[in-house]
């Protein structure tokens, strides 16, 4: 997100963001930061990571529903017995 800090408080508690479409962003902190802008910054950067990581996990739920849905009903299921023979002449015994 590119943002342009437009106001900052003489207390260093808050600053107010323009991005580039023209929204608004203030972040307020609960008590004075060095450097409030940068502080700012990093939270809101922050936040947009988090947003989109939040849809890239919505997108691979998603994509795993898909996925389940198009599998069933499945083939049959895998049979865990295993046969075998004994060569001809043999009766297992030693």
């Amino acid at each position: 997100m590119t943002s342009q800090a437009i106001h900052a408080t003489p207390d260093h508690r808050t600053v107010v963001f323009r991005t580039a479409n023209d929204a608004t962003v203030t972040v307020t902190f609960p008590q004075p930061v060095e450097h409030p802008e940068s502080s700012a910054l990093s939270v809101i950067n922050g936040l947009a990571d988090s947003l989109a990581t939040r849809k890239d996990d919505a997108r691979l739920e998603s994509e795993l529903e898909e996925g389940l849905e198009d599998s069933f009903p499945a083939s049959d299921p895998v049979s865990a017995s295993i046969t075998t023979t004994l060569p001809k002449g043999q009766t297992g015994k030693n």
